[in-house]
C-alpha cells in the first residue's frame, strides 16, 4: 500500500526541477527559483577603517544576513521603481534615485548596479567617517552621502532639461513651427516625470522628519546599544538567581555597544536625533528648492505653449477669413459670368440680340452690381467678424 503510495505521488509531482503538465501535477516555478537566487554585486563599507570591499549576495543571504523581510528588502531592488527611505529592525533601506543602499550601525551596503558618476559614494562614506571630527554615527553620515548623491543626481537631470528646454523655448517664441512645438511637449512630458520622482524623494524625507519614531529608530547604534543592556540585565538577573558571579563581556553580545563615541545619557539621543533631524531638514530645503526650479521650468513651458497656440489660433482666424472673402469674390464672379453665358446662347426670337449695344451695356450694369454685392459682403463681414 505504501508503494502505491509513493507511486502515485511521483507521477503527480513528476522529476525534480521540471513542472508536471498532466491533470492533477504541481507547477514548480524554476525560473523564478533561479531568479531569487541570482547574487547581486554590493560594495561593503564598515564602520572601522577597513577598505571598502566587494561582495555578492543573493536575496535571501541578505535577508538572513541583516535579519529583513521580503518586503523591507524590495526597496533595495533595482526593477522596484518606487522610491523612499525605511527603517526596518536593525537596518536603513534607503532606495533613491539613482542608488540603492542598505545602512546598519556596523557597515552599509551599495548595490554595483548604479550609474558610474556615483560609483564613488561607498569611498566617500569611508572618508568621511574615517575623517570625521565629531561623534556622529555612522547610520548618519551613511544617510548623508545617499542623500547628497540623489541630490547631485537630480540636480544633474535638471540642469540637462534647462540646457535643452531654454534655447529650443527660446526659438519657438520667435518662429513657431511644428516641429519645435513637438520637441517642447517631449520636453514637457521629461520634466513632468522628473517633477513627480522628485516630489517622492520630497514626500519621503518631509513624512521621516514628521515622525519622530521613525526618527529614532534610525538611530540604530542606540538601538543596539539599548538591547545590549537589555540582555546584559536579562543574564544579570539569571546569575543572580543561580547565585553565581561571572563577569559579563558586552564584546560577546550580538547587539553588543561598539565605541562609536556614543553616550548612554537621554539628553545625548535626543542630540543625535536632533542632528538627525537638522540633516534631514537641510536636504529637505535643497530638494524642495528643487521642485520649485522644476515648476518654474514647467511654467515657463506652459506659458510657451500658451503663447504659441495663441499664435496658431490668430493664424488660423486669418486663414478663415481669407477664406470667406474670397468666397465672397468667387460667388460675386459667378454671378457676373451668368450674364455673358446666357448671352452666349443663341436663343431665337429674342428681340434683345438684335438691339445695338445691348450686350455691352448688360455686361456694365452686372459688373457694377456685382461689385456692389462685393462690397456690401466686405462691410457685412467687417462689421461681423472684424475683417
Amino acid at each position: 500500500m505504501a508503494a502505491v503510495m509513493k507511486s502515485h505521488i511521483k507521477m503527480a509531482t513528476g522529476s525534480p526541477g521540471h513542472s508536471a503538465d498532466g491533470i492533477g501535477g504541481v507547477a514548480i516555478d524554476v525560473e523564478g527559483d533561479r531568479k531569487r537566487e541570482v547574487k547581486r554585486s554590493w560594495v561593503r563599507v564598515t564602520a572601522t577603517t577597513d577598505a571598502p570591499a566587494m561582495l555578492e549576495r543573493t536575496k535571501l543571504e541578505l535577508i538572513d544576513l541583516l535579519d529583513l523581510s521580503v518586503r523591507d528588502l524590495r526597496l533595495a531592488d533595482p526593477s522596484f521603481f518606487h522610491s523612499g527611505i525605511i527603517t526596518c529592525g536593525h537596518a536603513i533601506v534607503c532606495g533613491l534615485e539613482p542608488l540603492r543602499c542598505i545602512i546598519t550601525a556596523d557597515e552599509a551596503l551599495f548595490l554595483q548596479e548604479i550609474s558610474d558618476e556615483f560609483m564613488g559614494c561607498a569611498a566617500e562614506l569611508h572618508r568621511r567617517f574615517v575623517d570625521r571630527d565629531d561623534d556622529l554615527p555612522f547610520e548618519f553620515i551613511a544617510l548623508e552621502v545617499v542623500l547628497e548623491a540623489s541630490f547631485t543626481y537630480f540636480d544633474m537631470q535638471i540642469a540637462s532639461q534647462e540646457m535643452e528646454a531654454y534655447p529650443m523655448l527660446g526659438i519657438l517664441r520667435t518662429k513657431t513651427s511644428t516641429l519645435a512645438l513637438e520637441r517642447v511637449r517631449r520636453l514637457k512630458k521629461m520634466l513632468l516625470n522628473l517633477i513627480e520622482r522628485v516630489q517622492k524623494v520630497r514626500d519621503n524625507i518631509e513624512h521621516l522628519m514628521n515622525d519622530n519614531d521613525k526618527l529614532a529608530k534610525c538611530y540604530l547604534t542606540e538601538k543596539k546599544r539599548m538591547e545590549a543592556q537589555s540582555l546584559i540585565k536579562v543574564e544579570e538577573q539569571l546569575l543572580d538567581e543561580e547565585g553565581l558571579q561571572v563577569p559579563i563581556s558586552t564584546v560577546s553580545l550580538p547587539y553588543a555597544s561598539r565605541s562609536h563615541g556614543n553616550s548612554n545619557s537621554p539628553e545625548s539621543n535626543h542630540y543625535n536625533t536632533a542632528r538627525l533631524e537638522l540633516l534631514l531638514e537641510d536636504y529637505f530645503l535643497k530638494i524642495d528648492g528643487t521642485v520649485s526650479k522644476l515648476n518654474l521650468l514647467k511654467d515657463y513651458i506652459d506659458d510657451t505653449e500658451y503663447y504659441v497656440n495663441f499664435q496658431l489660433d490668430v493664424l488660423r482666424n486669418k486663414l478663415l477669413k481669407f477664406e470667406l472673402v474670397l468666397g465672397s469674390a468667387a460667388f460675386v464672379v459667378a454671378l457676373f459670368a451668368v450674364v455673358p453665358a446666357v448671352f452666349g446662347m443663341n436663343f431665337e426670337g429674342v428681340t434683345i440680340y438684335k438691339v445695338p449695344h445691348a450686350f455691352e451695356e448688360t455686361l456694365g450694369i452686372t459688373g457694377i452690381c456685382s461689385l456692389v454685392m462685393f462690397v456690401v459682403f466686405l462691410w457685412y463681414l467687417k462689421r461681423t467678424i472684424s475683417i
